[in-house]
């Protein structure tokens, strides 16, 4: 999908350095939805310079500084549409009611139900009860002990997988583990069994789907291979009409005896959001349509056992005075 004339002038995606940040600012470019794609993060050692036009450093979404700073970043790049990326972000902006607009600025997040059922994992678990789907039992680590073994151990908010691990007993058990931040989880399935989910439902109450069998690596998807299956896609839809859900949300799931038990809603674009927009599930795209009240072109769902794969490619920054070779 490629458009004659950029849809916005200035748009900012915030966490830069991240891969979510990153793979929508290379849709963007190569859909020219955007004259130019600028960037914040809280960080300065990431390979932003190569993906966006302009970026700034930004202090963390949980300080108390923090729209005030991006107030200020907004007016320098004269930004006309903002799309947060990160889960601290999205919950910043979720909480102070900027999930509209901010400053008079559109914002592209997914509608406050679908967001306030994603913010953390208790959330979650409590969302998807009341909709009636069955839910992994899920504890704080500081409210006592597993209900059984093994089970898993997570933060509470955000990361993805980063610091999970599996508990095989009570003596893997550390002093470290008992938080308010972190929860013991059922293990459901095994590995070979995990599924992510991009669910998109628009205004108008079109609901679009796709999802992957997954394979992970350091935390993020690796492997992918699209799935078709009509128990899961009724699950995303009741998921979708039960949440009220407008914009873009990420679930994630794995298949056990009992059908598709989901553990996890993550309410922004997810790092298969590159995989999904080849396979022409414009997700983001139609995101940034929906917000100029533009009509959703028709969405075909791809077919087969497509296989798609995270691939590395080394990138290298120059300082101002680059070196001569030979």
């Amino acid at each position: 999908m490629v458009f004659d004339q950029p849809l916005f002038k200035n748009a900012l995606i915030t966490g830069c350095g991240g891969d979510v940040a990153i793979s929508l600012s290379r849709i963007a470019r190569n859909a020219g939805i955007f004259s130019h794609i600028m960037g914040t993060d809280i960080s300065s050692d990431h390979p932003a310079d190569i993906f966006f036009d302009q970026w700034e450093v930004i202090c963390r979404a949980d300080d108390a500084n923090y729209f005030t700073d991006l107030e200020r970043i907004l007016s320098l790049l004269d930004i006309d549409l903002i799309i947060p990326t990160t889960d601290r972000e999205i919950s910043a902006f979720h909480q102070n009611g900027f999930t509209t607009h901010f400053m008079g600025i559109p914002v592209v997040m997914a509608s406050d139900e679908a967001v306030a059922a994603g913010l953390d994992k208790l959330s979650t678990v409590h969302a998807l009860k009341n909709i009636g789907l069955d839910v992994p039992w899920t504890i704080v680590t500081s409210a006592g002990h597993p209900l059984e073994f093994p089970c898993i151990i997570k933060p509470l908010k955000g990361q993805g997988s980063k610091g999970l691990r599996i508990v095989s007993g009570i003596d893997h058990i550390t002093p470290e583990d008992i938080s308010d931040d972190m929860i013991w989880q059922e293990l459901l399935g095994t590995a070979d069994q995990e599924y992510t989910s991009g669910l998109y439902r628009s205004r108008q109450g079109d609901i679009r789907c796709i999802t992957f069998q997954r394979r992970l690596s350091g935390g993020l998807t690796s492997r992918a291979i699209l799935t078709h299956d009509e128990g899961i896609d009724n699950m995303l839809v009741q998921i979708a009409q039960k949440l009220d859900l407008t914009g873009s949300i990420n679930i994630q799931f794995r298949m056990t005896q009992d059908g598709p038990r989901v553990f996890e809603i993550n309410p922004r674009f997810s790092s298969t959001v590159a995989f999904r927009d080849k396979l022409g599930f414009h997700d983001f795209i139609w995101s940034v349509l929906e917000i100029l009240n533009h009509p959703l072109p028709p969405y075909k769902a791809a077919t087969g056992q497509i296989r798609l794969y995270k691939t590395f490619e080394e990138q290298i920054i120059y300082p101002d005075s680059r070196p001569d070779h030979d």
